[in-house]
């Protein structure tokens, strides 16, 4: 009998709004990475969840946000030590809410004393390339479309 390992597929959810003219990110300092890197809003999709409500859901843990996806940019998919791992990354408007970290888990001071610091940030669209985004492909794409997101395709991004 043939056995297979199957990895589980872990399906997250990432957002690109602009504020101000300005890109919102995560700015994230951790024992591992105490230089920072900063990364997209989001997070992983519950059970039930469909990515959409997802993404509602992590806007207003995270940002203190309420947003409204617009359309799917592009797909990342890379292979962990236990899972394959999906991230999906929307462009969202942002309807109200003040931005400010959010009622999540990550905002309390039990996660952040072990996991690091989690703090909601605007970004000059110049600045991208001066920062370490993470994962990579999230500043190659912004790097490449920030500037004018309507006209970017939808890409998949594959790191298998």
């Amino acid at each position: 009998m043939e056995t297979s390992l199957a990895l589980a597929t872990d399906l997250r959810v990432r957002f690109i709004t602009f504020i101000e003219g300005k890109i919102l990110f995560i700015h994230r300092i951790t024992k591992n990475h105490p230089e920072g890197y900063y990364v997209l809003p989001g997070g992983g999709v519950d059970d039930g969840e469909t990515p959409e409500i997802a993404l509602l859901r992590e806007a207003e843990e995270e940002v203190n946000l309420v947003i409204t996806p617009q359309r799917l940019l592009f797909t990342a998919i890379y292979k962990g030590t236990e899972a394959t791992h999906t991230q999906l990354f929307y462009e969202c408007g942002v309807i109200s809410g003040e931005l400010m970290a959010g009622n999540g888990i990550e905002s309390s001071p039990e996660w952040q004393a072990e996991f690091g610091t989690h703090t909601p940030v605007l970004l000059d669209i110049t600045d991208i390339s001066l920062v370490t985004i993470q994962p990579r492909c999230a500043q190659i794409y912004l790097t490449k479309y920030a500037e004018n997101i309507a006209a970017s395709p939808y890409i998949t991004y594959y790191d298998l």
